[in-house]
């Protein structure tokens, strides 16, 4: 089989919220594109967060062999937490393969794509688009980047979608994310109508931005819900979402009905509840040890919310250095993660510089203990369970980097704000989020698409972000080797 592909990606847009919307002719360009063809939930059963699910879709890999699972990961050889890289990236994205075999390819905001040194074709990245990679707007070849800007201008709202401190203009932040969307169909329309690009992939960044930013004022049962603010603005997802519907009807009027057009979210959108933020409290807890993190942590929790906000920039890297001091003396520990799991990490000797559990069957024992206590962890108050399970993150991926990776990953029950665990071992541990987030990822997400000869209603079952790659080169005639992913049965 060989077309034409159009890829277009909405980052973090709500699978629940597209449906909703798009049945009730809120969106008529998704509603037109799922009743044409065939739709679906991308699973993400791994729990992998979102830069981690972004790696597996450029590269149709696990993150074991990728080697991404958020936006700031502890590496082995050290307990220092960093920022990832373009090239902490272990696997190639693959739209290079495509390239390889003489396909023309255009990559526009792909997140977490590295920016090549030799394609077939172009590649934009870290333009319109969120979390930046490059902290600047990159390309292939190295002169569009100047092109693009200069013609369709620059994000303004590329520090707003980071901004976590001070709270945000809602008129005016949704106005420059209707903006970006209106710059970049302006280019995607430009480009497309430059060749006949045999895979050309765009995505729009900006329901990911206002459902983290602005979740509260669309949920009427969220904590910080004002009624007089969603009276007075109306929903800004739903504003932002009919914003991106419009983008893509834009866009699709430029595309021949021979082109496959695939339109997907990566992960979803709710609310911010989380308990990441007792998480290594409750490790220290299982050790039995106090450590200095627990004294510091009570100490902090009697500083003003505002004021642990506005401090945290400027304490972090002491917080850092000091945490770090402390970690070689423990057997597990908790690291950044999304909010919708926490993430545990062995101190396993060979893996850290201090390690103090020896791989093999000690480390599989710890997991064990920890699996099994941190299932058992409910609300101080009422007795609800705070946990919804707990991974083994080499039960869903295996691959050279493993040791990238959490050894667990705590999924939380997500339905209520988490401010206490209890446990017959642990006792009480409290402590409120601090956040200026109300909203985060929730873990699928979803696939349109509409090709010649498939029937309309066509329900997409059992896929993944990484079987999308597999699936475009199936569509384009090639063979891709070395995935993970599969060709989706429905489209391919």
């Amino acid at each position: 089989m060989s077309t034409k592909v159009l890829l277009i990606g909405l980052d973090s847009a709500d699978p629940h919220l597209l449906s909703t919307w798009a049945a009730a002719g809120d969106l008529p360009a998704l509603r037109s594109l799922s009743a044409a063809g065939g739709s679906g939930i991308l699973k993400n059963e791994a729990y992998v967060a979102d830069q981690g699910a972004w790696a597996g879709l450029v590269t149709a890999v696990g993150p074991a062999k990728h080697g991404f699972t958020h936006h700031r990961q502890m590496f082995p050889g050290s307990y220092e937490t960093r920022s990832v890289r373009s090239d902490d990236l272990r696997a190639v994205p693959f739209w290079m393969q495509l390239s390889a075999q003489g396909r023309r390819v255009a990559l526009i905001d792909t997140p977490r794509a590295p920016v090549a040194t030799d394609l077939n074709g172009i590649l934009l990245a870290d333009w319109i688009v969120h979390p930046r990679l490059y902290r600047q707007t990159v390309s292939y070849p190295a002169e569009l980047s100047a092109e693009i800007q200069a013609t369709y201008g620059t994000d303004s709202t590329a520090a707003a979608c980071e901004h976590r401190t001070e709270p945000l203009d809602l008129p005016t932040f949704v106005a420059g994310l209707e903006a970006g969307i209106r710059s970049k169909v302006r280019m995607v329309c430009d480009l497309l109508g430059r060749e006949a690009w045999d895979l050309f992939a765009v995505t729009f960044k900006e329901a990911h931005c206002i459902g983290h930013h602005f979740w509260h004022v669309h949920d009427s049962g969220h904590p910080s819900h004002d009624p007089h603010v969603r009276q007075t603005f109306g929903d800004p997802l739903a504003q932002v979402y009919r914003a991106t519907d419009d983008a893509i009807a834009a866009i699709l009027e430029r595309v021949s009905a021979e082109t496959t057009v695939m339109v997907f979210t990566t992960l979803g959108m709710g609310p911010n509840y989380t308990g990441n933020h007792l998480l290594d409290a409750v490790l220290l807890r299982l050790e039995e040890k106090p450590g200095t993190t627990s004294a510091l942590r009570s100490v902090w929790r009697r500083v003003g919310y505002r004021a642990r906000v506005r401090l945290w920039s400027r304490l972090r890297p002491f917080a850092q250095r000091l945490r770090d001091s402390s970690l070689g003396g423990r057997s597990a520990f908790a690291v950044e993660y999304n909010e919708m799991a926490g993430a545990v990490v062995v101190n396993r000797r060979g893996r850290f510089p201090s390690g103090c559990v020896e791989p093999g069957a000690a480390s599989d024992e710890l997991c064990d203990f920890l699996q099994e206590e941190l299932s058992r962890l409910v609300d101080a108050d009422d007795g609800t369970p705070i946990v919804d399970h707990v991974v083994r993150t080499k039960d869903f991926t295996d691959g050279p980097h493993r040791d990238v990776l959490p050894d667990l990953l705590v999924v939380w029950r997500r339905d209520r704000p988490i401010a206490s665990a209890a446990s017959p071992r642990i006792g009480v541990v409290r402590g409120a989020y601090a956040t200026r987030r109300s909203g985060s990822h929730t873990p699928d997400g979803m696939l349109l698409a509409r090709r010649l000869g498939i029937a309309p209603g066509t329900p997409i079952s059992g896929a993944q972000l990484m079987d999308i790659g597999p699936t475009v080169g199936a569509l384009l005639g090639c063979q891709l080797d070395g995935l993970e992913g599969r060709p989706i049965t429905a489209l391919a």
